[in-house]
């Protein structure tokens, strides 16, 4: 996947990342944010290239063929952060509006983005940092970060998007905390960043967590330079590896990492 502001596309590659096609948008896409698989198929979220401000799902076949497209057309000015596909539907964070009358909703698509099943206003349990949602079995996991309090959450809620009042919060964090792995027994790993020195430097921050929010295991890392290091996402290819990528300072710049 690749896109910019002014001319979206998305590419396919093969395992050793040797570009295998390229499909390039109109005025009638704009910004691509995220996407997810549903182990066939690609699913995109992407801003309206048109004055409409709708947030859109395109699923695309593993050819760039495009499948289908769903719209959010419930509220203008919405625009779409994370997206997670699962057995009972795809998932989208889009946020509505503008500061300080922005809102924040929980939207689940059919799988064939012809319905909008739930749409569900996660203002008052998410910070706008809010990201991708994760849907494991009958459960949506949404991860936020609220910078005023310096803190990185975590919601469960349930397949029809309403919340169930199983949270955890992580204080002295300062950086993102919205982004989510799952691994292969079911252990949700939150990346982020961690406060150091009275928030002044921060570290890589990984999170291990139960379905039930308990939290299992924590673990930091400090950047060579000692500067300011952030974990941006994650993957997990087993209970005893899991992949963090994000950047660190250097002492001039960020390198990625």
């Amino acid at each position: 996947f690749e896109g910019s502001l002014s001319v979206p596309f998305l590419s396919r590659f093969d395992k050793d990342l040797v570009r295998l096609g390229t499909v390039v948008f109109g005025t009638d896409v704009g910004e691509f944010t995220r996407l997810d698989s549903d182990g066939v198929d690609v699913y995109v979220t992407a801003s309206s290239g048109t004055t409409d401000g709708y947030a859109k799902v395109i699923k695309y076949s593993p050819s760039l063929v495009a499948l289908a497209t769903g719209s959010y057309t419930a509220l203008p000015d919405s625009s779409p952060s994370g997206i997670g596909v699962g057995p009972t539907g795809v998932f989208v964070g889009i946020a509505t509006g503008t500061s300080p009358s922005q809102t924040r909703r929980l939207v689940r698509f059919s799988a064939d983005l012809s319905t909008v099943l739930n749409d569900v206003d996660v203002t008052a349990l998410v910070d706008s940092s809010f990201n991708m949602p994760l849907p494991v079995g009958g459960s949506v996991f949404v991860g936020s970060y609220k910078s005023s309090t310096a803190q990185m959450m975590l919601r469960k809620f349930d397949s029809n998007g309403d919340y169930t009042g199983v949270s955890s919060t992580f204080s002295g964090v300062a950086g993102v905390g919205r982004h989510l792995a799952l691994g292969p027994d079911g252990t949700i790993y939150q990346v982020g960043g961690s406060s150091v020195s009275g928030g002044t430097l921060r570290d890589f921050l990984a999170v291990a967590y139960d379905q039930n929010l308990n939290q299992l295991a924590t673990a930091t890392w400090n950047g060579p330079a000692n500067g300011t290091d952030m974990a941006q996402d994650a993957a997990v290819l087993s209970a005893t590896q899991v992949f963090i990528t994000g950047q660190s300072f250097n002492g001039t710049d960020f390198d990625g990492v």
